[in-house]
C-alpha cells in the first residue's frame, strides 16, 4: 500500500468541500463520483493512522456525505451501507458535546427509511 501524504488529505479535503457545492448544486451523480475518491483516500489514511480521531472523524464526513448523495440518487442500499457506516464510526468519536453529529446522521438514516418506506428495525 502506498503511504499517504499530508497532500493527499488536502486533496480528500478538497473534494469533499467541492461534493459539498455539487450537492448543493443538485448534481449529486458527479458529488458521488469525487466522494468516492475521498473515501479511497480516507480508508488509506486511517489504515495507516487507526488512532487518529480527526482522520475516523473526516472519514465518517466522507461516508455521510457519500450516503446523501446516493440518497438523492435514489441508490438506498449504497446510502445506507455509507450512513450504517458513519453512525458507527461517530459513535466511537462522539460523546457528550459532539453528539449532534451522531443525531445528524441518525436523522438522514430515517429519512432514508421513510423514502425507501422501510419502517421497521
Amino acid at each position: 500500500m502506498k503511504k499517504t501524504t499530508d497532500k493527499d488529505r488536502t486533496t480528500a479535503d478538497e473534494i469533499i468541500d467541492e461534493s459539498v457545492m455539487l450537492i448543493h448544486h443538485e448534481d449529486c451523480a458527479t458529488a458521488a463520483e469525487h466522494l468516492q475518491q475521498a473515501l479511497r483516500i480516507y480508508r488509506d489514511i486511517t489504515a495507516e493512522n487507526p488512532d487518529s480521531s480527526k482522520d475516523r472523524a473526516q472519514l465518517a464526513k466522507v461516508l455521510n456525505n457519500l450516503g446523501y448523495a446516493y440518497a438523492e440518487l435514489s441508490q438506498y442500499e449504497d446510502a445506507e451501507k455509507c450512513f450504517g457506516e458513519c453512525l458507527d464510526i461517530r459513535r466511537k468519536l462522539y460523546t457528550g458535546t459532539k453528539s449532534e453529529y451522531i443525531m445528524q446522521t441518525i436523522h438522514l438514516l430515517i429519512c432514508l427509511h421513510l423514502d425507501m418506506q422501510k419502517y421497521s428495525a
